[in-house]
């Protein structure tokens, strides 16, 4: 799922690209500036459609009893967050360019509250943002020495 906020203050859209599969599928979301975050009601409710025109199969919750919406499978959140690796070659503009956008980044909070994702404990993974590589020195093969015995 990707999430745009647009510069129109009231867009709510999605469009859905299912890979020719019922269990696999491209979410786009585009929200207006002034529109809520939650993406949790945004994508029950695309789920919802989704069912409703066949495209995806009928799903239970594993936890009916828990779950405010049993009808929709158990979700699993995984938030993608995109690094610089230090294995990377970057001028000394481009490295300033990458801190001072780490920096707002920071300074911005999280996606998982943006999109109101904390409450489902949502998995962070760390995509490594590779622009191009510094191989490192190559190693030089010795002979192995034998450990030495005292006695």
């Amino acid at each position: 799922m990707a999430v745009e906020t647009t510069d129109e203050p009231f867009t709510r859209e999605y469009s859905v690209e299912s890979f020719g599969t019922d269990y696999l599928f491209r979410v786009r979301i585009r929200l207006g500036f002034k529109v809520s975050q939650s993406i949790p009601a945004y994508l029950h409710q695309i789920m919802h459609d989704l069912e409703k025109t066949g495209e995806l199969p009928n799903q239970q919750s594993i936890y009916p009893k828990l779950d405010a919406d049993p009808g929709i499978g158990t979700i699993r959140y995984v938030v993608i967050h995109k690094a610089l690796m230090p294995e990377s070659k970057v001028s000394g503009r481009g490295a300033l360019s990458l801190q001072i956008k780490y920096a707002i980044r920071r300074v911005a909070g999280s996606p998982v509250k943006w999109f109101g994702l904390a409450p489902y404990n949502p998995l962070v993974e760390v995509q490594p943002l590779f622009v191009s590589t510094r191989r490192p020195p190559r190693l030089t093969r010795v002979a192995s020495q034998a450990p030495k015995r005292e006695g």
